[in-house]
């Protein structure tokens, strides 16, 4: 159901990110992490075909939601 999906996952929680990737690659997902609002807004300007983004509503440097304003 998930196989072949693209992911882009931003959390400033590394654990948290490394969890997620291995859950989702064990699925067939290709999974993008960042660590930060501005790496999320980054990649999704350079792959922007990604089929879902799980995001941390609170990161360090910029959040989330200032990031998706922005764009």
């Amino acid at each position: 159901m998930l196989e072949g999906m693209k992911i882009l996952a931003a959390d400033d929680d590394e654990m948290s990110l490394e969890m997620l990737s291995s859950i989702l690659a064990s699925q067939g997902v290709v999974c993008t992490t960042v660590a930060n609002g501005r790496l999320a807004l980054e990649a999704l300007e350079a792959t922007p075909d990604f089929d879902v983004m799980l995001l941390d509503l609170q990161m360090p440097v910029q959040t989330v939601w200032f990031s998706i304003k922005k764009r």
